[in-house]
């Protein structure tokens, strides 16, 4: 009876080595699949400056700055080529978003704002070369009312 509770024991003992080793592996041992990440590369792009304009007056001139979060060297070169490109696009997205008042003076603007710049930049890169778009800083300045008396 010892000799089968021994047995018994030794195979229970290799079934869990077993499914450890299934569900972990070897310690130190990596997965081939994934590939390693690659690290961000951030591009600063020059001041965004936008006009408000109510009624063929500007009222207001917001600045932004806006960073770009890239995957990799390679990603930053061509950003950097198409930077006019980039800038165009920002821009037309930031004039035709600040046209709308409930846009301007919600206080929550800002991940709806990054959210479309995002998509206004996702044609001019590749699938995964443009992680995210970051928001450094945002100022509004009201502008006189533009009437000479």
């Amino acid at each position: 009876m010892k000799r089968v509770i021994l047995i018994f024991l030794f195979l229970l003992l290799l079934a869990a080595g077993v499914v450890g080793y299934w569900q972990f592996g070897l310690p130190g041992q990596k997965d081939s699949a994934q590939p390693e990440p690659v690290m961000s590369e951030y591009l600063q792009v020059p001041p965004l400056v936008v006009p408000v304009i109510e009624e063929g007056v500007a009222v207001e001139q917001i600045q932004l700055r806006v960073e770009l979060e890239l995957a990799g060297p390679s990603s930053l070169e061509e950003a950097e080529e198409k930077m006019p490109r980039l800038v165009d696009a920002m821009l037309a997205q930031l004039h035709g978003l600040m046209a709308y008042r409930q846009i301007r003076e919600e206080s929550n603007e800002l991940p709806f704002l990054k959210k479309r710049l995002q998509i206004s930049l996702e044609d001019s890169f590749g699938e995964g070369e443009l992680r995210d778009v970051l928001i450094k800083d945002i100022s509004r300045r009201p502008l006189g009312t533009g009437v000479v008396d």
